[in-house]
């Protein structure tokens, strides 16, 4: 029924794609979905600001499907041609932040959970690149500030602090890496919270017109 739309009688709009689905199974689910379509005057739809992909998962979550992607990590067999891995890797893990905080703001919290998992496979793979990982250790913060549950956030930041912990090297001899970084004002804090690991990575920076 999800993924046909027949007998649809509530329509779930973002930017990129109409969802027809059903009260009977959406508003039971969630709260939140069901006050934002009590609205006076309602058409029978109700406008999300998520991205596609974040809201078909919470609406597969709603009607019990898999949701795929949150179940397998992006390896080398099952890349589109001219994907590299670790853009894939760059790829799954910014949806997994969006379905966090999307988890979080309409109170999903077993997806919630789900995508935070996935987040920490893929920020632990071997294969993903350190300016990947620092821009999605700045996407996170960013959307931190204001958005998420204490609890889920201090689990994320976690995974950053670990992961980026593990490619600090990397990092600190990355042009384009280090120049992300640096300039933005949580990252020292969570890359390398230790100013003695900090000062002897940092020692092996190579000067400007060596990077």
């Amino acid at each position: 029924m999800y993924e046909t739309g027949v007998w649809s009688d509530l329509s779930i709009i973002t930017a990129t794609e109409t969802f027809r689905v059903h009260r009977a199974v959406v508003f039971p689910a969630n709260a939140k979905l069901r006050r934002d379509a009590r609205i006076p005057n309602s058409k029978a739809s109700v406008e999300m600001e998520e991205r596609e992909v974040v809201v078909d998962a919470m609406l597969r979550h709603f009607y019990e499907l898999p949701i795929l992607w949150l179940h397998n990590v992006p390896h080398s067999a099952s890349l589109t041609p001219g994907v590299g891995l670790s853009d894939a890797l760059l790829s799954r893990c910014t949806d997994c932040v969006h379905l966090m905080f999307a988890a979080a703001k309409y109170d999903i919290e077993r997806l919630g959970v789900s995508a935070l998992r996935m987040f920490q496979l893929c920020m632990s793979s071997h294969f993903i690149k350190s300016g990947h990982m620092i821009d999605l250790g700045c996407l996170f913060m960013d959307l931190a500030k204001d958005r998420v549950s204490l609890d889920l956030y201090k689990e994320g930041i976690d995974v950053v602090v670990n992961a980026t912990h593990r490619k600090l090297a990397g990092i600190v001899n990355d042009a384009f890496a280090w120049e992300s970084s640096t300039p933005t004002r949580h990252t020292r804090d969570w890359s390398c919270p230790r100013q003695s690991r900090w000062d002897e990575a940092t020692k092996k920076r190579p000067a400007p017109d060596e990077a």
